[in-house]
């Protein structure tokens, strides 16, 4: 265990970053955490652990400050579907460049880089299960930014520069920074507030699913680990593949009580419309093959996803989550960061948080 090592984690207050400090502080690790703070005042509920958070765009640290660190955590990033309907791209080639702009500097100070990817990369092939190995086919602006950035991080790497690309399969769990905009996440806060699972599709496209948990063990692993090259690795279990109405259904398992129905059409002001569903068909379908991470993380193990979902029923039961709470705005990224744009506390042309 290398907890001598000193950790930068870039998106430190976000979903993944709130949850993987809080065990990093737990385990002892020394790190220091650094977030702009666009999603301030999003939680769940409150901050359990006391550990060092910068209020600073990852853009403007210096290579004095990353100097003092050995290993550096990009988790800064756009969420699942575009916030410019005009210009889609526009905010994505954002995170790419100040993403590609970090890595240099990593490189240059000989800091280790892990990289969170996704297993929507793999896009739409449904036949077999595809590992690391199989050619991407990226059917977003997240997932083909995703594919961009792996790119350039192999590009990059060399004998002395070997960043893990993690590719984590599709979210859920409770996290202080909560996210209702996630598949798993928003059927729980339907389940609870009103008994009622609604689908933004007819439910038949498989995904890979993994718990928060389990990806901040991953991340955690990576630290430990002294790879000799550049590595991507899928991050989940074979066991957690699932088509969505499949895991819809596990839900009346939890409680009879819960109904599954179908969302008739796409509508932009309703949180839990997909504009990439079209026609009740939602093209990204994929399940993966997580052979590899565990040969390379010996001890690595996914709790399974209907195991996971109880428990996360029963803590958001008991921290008591209302209708007017699941239905806020603030835990769903895209329609923030819009309020948030339109509102002039973000800048729409360098998504940087704006002094008021």
């Amino acid at each position: 265990m290398k907890k001598n090592y000193k950790i930068l984690i870039g998106g430190s207050e976000g979903y993944i970053g709130s949850s993987l400090c809080d065990e990093l502080f737990k385990r002892g690790y020394n790190f220091v955490g650094i977030d702009s703070e666009i999603y301030k005042g999003c939680d769940l509920f409150k901050k359990k652990y006391k550990y060092r958070l910068i209020k600073q765009d990852i853009r403007d640290i210096s290579d004095k400050f990353l100097k003092k660190f050995n290993v550096y955590i990009h988790l800064p990033a756009l969420s699942n579907n575009p916030v410019d309907d005009n210009n889609p791209k526009k905010l994505y080639n954002i995170t790419r460049n100040y993403t590609v702009g970090i890595i240099k500097k990593c490189k240059k100070n000989n800091i280790k880089f892990i990289f969170p990817s996704s297993c929507s990369v793999y896009g739409s092939i449904s036949n077999k299960s595809l590992n690391e190995t199989s050619k991407p086919n990226p059917l977003t602006f997240y997932s083909k930014n995703k594919v961009e950035i792996e790119k350039d991080l192999k590009r990059l790497s060399d004998n002395t520069f070997k960043p893990i690309i993690l590719r984590i399969s599709t979210l859920f769990g409770i996290s202080r920074k909560m996210r209702f905009d996630l598949v798993l996440n928003m059927f729980l806060g339907m389940a609870i507030t009103k008994n009622e699972i609604v689908l933004n599709s007819d439910g038949k496209a498989w995904r890979p699913h993994v718990h928060i948990n389990d990806a901040v063990k991953a991340i955690i692993m990576s630290i430990n680990y002294d790879n000799d090259k550049l590595e991507i690795i899928n991050v989940g279990s074979d066991k957690n593949n699932y088509t969505i109405l499949n895991i819809a259904n596990k839900f009346k398992n939890i409680s009879p009580k819960i109904k599954i129905s179908f969302l008739n059409k796409y509508d932009s002001k309703n949180l839990f419309s997909d504009k990439l569903v079209k026609y009740g068909k939602d093209k990204r379908n994929y399940k993966v093959s997580f052979k590899k991470i565990n040969k390379v993380f010996k001890n690595f193990h996914c709790v399974p996803v209907q195991e996971s979902l109880k428990k996360d029923f029963k803590q958001l039961k008991k921290i008591g989550l209302i209708k007017k709470a699941f239905l806020n705005k603030k835990y769903y990224r895209l329609h923030r960061l819009s309020d948030l744009i339109k509102n002039k506390k973000v800048s729409k042309h360098s998504l940087r948080v704006l002094k008021n």
